[in-house]
């Protein structure tokens, strides 16, 4: 499954995206990498995203168990009504879209009421949580920024060491948290991300200059997609990338969320 052994495939080679670059032995100018990933599949989380009158509500996923990871508007209200929900935030919709997309991966059928609005409606509704979750300069900071800076100390600290030091940092995280730092990025387009989706921030030594090239992968292509960041090129001097993100940076006594 290339969505569970994606990290194994990506960096065994590290010249799977040469295409992209216009540089010379662009292998050899890779320093460091980081890895922002969802987690793989999961059963359905029985506090967040069963609805009352959920078919399976019951359902025990044995011998799994609930909320965790496996191996492997136009809205029509009526439809809603059927789901036993009091609509009133994006939060439901994207509660209710998790609920039944798990429950449709463990095979199990969706009730009738869902065919008008599954997977299209709820999808486009659901996404507009994300945009929620990132409403101002603040939220950004506290949602990714405490990522970002903690990603250009090490970057600094590795420069330091010159060789010293690993040359990978990987981190585990679900689908919303791989939004937020592509809407930090200024890269998100709207859409949920799969299992295995991740964004790669790879740190590049480039004629006597470090700079920071990101990539994307969501598995509808085969290669993760070079994106390039509002105001810099798709390689982004180190000073340059620094300064652009400096007002999202957290101070020590700011916490996440």
């Amino acid at each position: 499954n290339p969505k569970e052994f994606f990290i194994l495939d990506e960096f065994e080679g590290a010249d799977f995206h040469h295409e992209h670059f216009d540089h010379e032995n662009v292998s050899s100018t890779l320093f460091l990498s980081y890895v922002l990933f969802r987690h793989g599949n999961r059963t359905p989380d029985s506090v967040q995203e069963m609805y009352p009158n959920d078919p399976y509500l019951i359902e025990t996923y044995y011998p799994t168990g609930l909320g965790q990871l496996t191996n492997v508007l136009g809205f029509q209200p009526s439809a809603l009504q059927h789901s036993g929900l009091e609509v009133s935030t994006f939060r439901h919709i994207y509660n209710l879209y998790f609920g039944l997309s798990t429950e449709e991966e463990w095979g199990f059928s969706l009730p009738d009421w869902t065919q008008p609005i599954w997977p299209r409606k709820v999808t486009a509704v659901a996404i507009h949580e994300y945009y929620v979750q990132m409403a101002n300069d603040r939220m950004w900071k506290l949602a990714s920024g405490h990522l970002l800076r903690k990603i250009l100390h090490d970057t600094e600290t590795k420069i330091a060491q010159l060789s010293k030091g690993c040359k990978i940092h990987l981190y585990s995280a679900h689908e919303n948290n791989v939004v937020q730092l592509l809407i930090l990025l200024g890269v998100f387009w709207p859409h949920i991300p799969c299992y295995g989706a991740h964004v790669i921030l790879e740190v590049h030594h480039i004629e006597e200059e470090f700079g920071i090239k990101v990539f994307y992968q969501n598995w509808e292509v085969e290669h993760p997609e070079l994106l390039q960041i509002p105001g810099c090129d798709v390689f982004c001097p180190l000073d340059q990338f620094r300064e652009l993100f400096s007002k999202y940076m957290p101070e020590d006594d700011e916490c996440g969320y």
